[in-house]
């Protein structure tokens, strides 16, 4: 019922946020509104796993070439956190 009343109902315009929408639509539309809220909020770049590359390749050079990949991920891992963290636990 709730996605047929969705489906008639006329198309928000092309320049409305429609994270906006869904939230002023939430009542109305309840069971859409956490579907559309879980995928909306996605990002959709590929920059953080291109990061995680980067930063995997400046970990992997040679002289570390026989680094296990638990090893590996881990020195990823570390290298991900904020300086704060480091400052705050060293």
């Amino acid at each position: 019922v709730e996605l047929r009343q969705f489906l008639n109902r006329s198309i928000i315009q092309r320049t409305d946020d429609p994270l906006t929408y869904w939230y002023q639509a939430k009542m109305e539309y309840p069971n859409l509104y956490e579907i559309a809220i879980k995928y909306l909020s996605i990002v959709g770049t590929s920059v953080p796993s291109e990061r995680l590359f980067s930063k995997a390749g400046n970990i992997l050079i040679e002289k570390r070439s026989r680094l296990s990949g638990t090893r590996l991920s881990k020195l990823i891992f570390l290298s991900s956190l904020d300086e704060i963290y480091w400052q705050k636990f060293l």
